[in-house]
C-alpha cells in the first residue's frame, strides 16, 4: 500500500512562529514541523539562511500566497480566453511579437564580429593550427573512379588489337614484297607498295595476285573463318 502524503496547511504566521521557536531552542526541528504542519525541509532551509545572515521570504517559491498576475491582468487574460475560445495560434501570431526582438539581434555588425572571432574573415592562421586539419587530411582521400578501370581495360584491349594488326600488316608487307621480288623483278618500288597497300585494305583479294600470295594473306588474317563465311555469302548472292 502506497503511503499518502497530507498537504500541509500553513501560512506565514505559522512559519514565523516555528522559526522563532527553533532559533530560541524551545523546540526541535521535528517538533515544530509536527505542531505547525510545515515540512522539515522548509523550516531547515529558512533557519539556515537566517543563520548565514541572508534575507528570507516567508512564502513558497511558486507564489502560493500572492498571485502571479495582478487582478487587472488576470481579468484581461480571462476576457481574452473567453473571446478567443475557438481560435488557434498561428506562426504569424508568434512572428509578430518576435519580429522586433529578432531584428534587434540579427544585425550585420554581430555577424561580422562573429566571423572575426572565428578567424574566417579576415583569415587568421594563428586561430587554427595545422593539427586541427590533420584528421580531415587523413580521411579526405579521393575515391577511385569506377569508370577508370573499365576504360583502362578497354584501351589495353584496343592497343593490343592495334598491335596485332600492325604486326600482321608488317609481316604481310614483308611476304608480299618477297614474293613480288621473285616474280616481278623489273617492277618499280612504288608499284610494290601500292599493291601491298591495296591487298591489306581490301577484304577481297585482287584477281591479278599470285595464288601463293592470296594463301599467305588468308593465313595471316586474324579471322580466317569470317573471311570464308563472307566469301560463301557472296557466292550465294551471285547464284
Amino acid at each position: 500500500m502506497e503511503k499518502t502524503k497530507r498537504k500541509g496547511k500553513w501560512d506565514q504566521s505559522n512559519l514565523q512562529t516555528a522559526i522563532d521557536k527553533i532559533l530560541s531552542k524551545e523546540m526541535s526541528l521535528r517538533e515544530a514541523s509536527l505542531r505547525y504542519k510545515i515540512p522539515k525541509s522548509t523550516i531547515h532551509d529558512k533557519t539556515s539562511s537566517l543563520n548565514r545572515g541572508q534575507k528570507v521570504v516567508l512564502q513558497p517559491k511558486l507564489g502560493r500566497f500572492t498571485n502571479t498576475f495582478t487582478p487587472e491582468y488576470e481579468q484581461l487574460l480571462v476576457e481574452h480566453i473567453r473571446a478567443n475560445a475557438e481560435s488557434r495560434i498561428t506562426d504569424y501570431d508568434i512572428a509578430g511579437p518576435v519580429n522586433e526582438a529578432f531584428t534587434e539581434v540579427a544585425r550585420l555588425e554581430i555577424a561580422v564580429s562573429g566571423f572575426k572571432c572565428t578567424g574566417i574573415q579576415p583569415f587568421d592562421r594563428d586561430i587554427f593550427s595545422d593539427l586541427d586539419y590533420l584528421p580531415a587530411d587523413m580521411i579526405n582521400i579521393p575515391l577511385e573512379d569506377p569508370q577508370t578501370s573499365s576504360n583502362a581495360v578497354g584501351t589495353s584491349k584496343e592497343v593490343s588489337c592495334s598491335d596485332l594488326t600492325e604486326a600482321g600488316s608488317s609481316s604481310t608487307k614483308c611476304d608480299l614484297e618477297h614474293s613480288n621480288n621473285m616474280d616481278t623483278q623489273g617492277s618499280s618500288e612504288a608499284s610494290k607498295k601500292s599493291i601491298c597497300q591495296k591487298n591489306i585494305n581490301s577484304p577481297k583479294p585482287l584477281p591479278n595476285l599470285d595464288p601463293d600470295v592470296v594463301q599467305v594473306i588468308h593465313n595471316l588474317s586474324p579471322l580466317p573463318d569470317d573471311a570464308k563465311k563472307r566469301s560463301l555469302a557472296r557466292k550465294r548472292k551471285c547464284e
